[in-house]
């Protein structure tokens, strides 16, 4: 409830900017924006930091009436699992539980990905989409967010009671044990490599260098 109410109340048209305008003028958004960026790309990093604190409520207003009960609707679903003891001993004890996650979590996360893939190339362009098909469309978007971290959660698992997949897996154990630490890292590593106050790559990069960056 906590994750689906407050999705498909605010996928309704022109809800997003109702909330927005609440707390501030509907054209105000750009100019955060832009302020933003060029901090971003210049190499003063206490500006950055001051259009960073500066922006952190007007990137709020649109949802932050739906994203605190939607992340608590989330912690809690981790809360559900720990308390059926999922995962201990890497959860061989929940071996069918996994299987059925991997299966259903696959049909739901293709299917929320093919959707999000056909809007991102704009075959939908132009379409006004109706109250319902904007939910509907919220759903199958949020269906694929959790689909997709769920095959991961549960192959994860799976892969886990092989001894030879458990080698190299446990070699990410690490990180999974300091996940506060390795957020808190990669955002000081690439805000260093693309801001203007660091290296400043951003304006260097191509779609594909992010993607090795990311990787590496």
């Amino acid at each position: 409830l906590l994750i689906v109410i407050p999705t498909a109340i605010m996928s309704l048209p022109g809800m997003r900017q109702r909330a927005f305008g609440l707390l501030y003028p509907a054209d105000a958004f750009p100019n955060y924006v832009r302020d933003l960026v060029a901090a971003m790309r210049g190499s003063d990093h206490g500006e950055l930091i001051y259009q960073h604190l500066r922006f952190v409520p007007v990137f709020s207003a649109g949802g932050f009436y739906a994203y605190e009960p939607w992340l608590v609707g989330r912690f809690l679903l981790g809360y559900v699992a720990g308390a059926l003891r999922w995962f201990e001993r890497e959860g061989a004890e929940h071996l069918p539980v996994f299987r059925r996650i991997l299966v259903w979590g696959a049909i739901l996360g293709v299917a929320g990905a093919a959707l999000t893939s056909m809007r991102m190339l704009g075959l939908f362009a132009g379409v006004k989409p109706t109250p319902f098909q904007a939910i509907a469309t919220a759903m199958l978007r949020e269906l694929n967010y959790l689909g997709l971290a769920a095959v991961y959660l549960a192959a994860t698992v799976l892969l886990f009671q092989r001894p030879r997949w458990r080698r190299l897996l446990a070699l990410l154990a690490p990180a999974g044990r300091m996940p506060l630490t390795v957020y808190l890292s990669q955002s000081a590593i690439m805000t260093f490599l693309l801001y203007g106050w660091g290296l400043g790559w951003n304006e260097l990069l191509s779609p594909a260098g992010y993607v090795g960056l990311s990787f590496a």
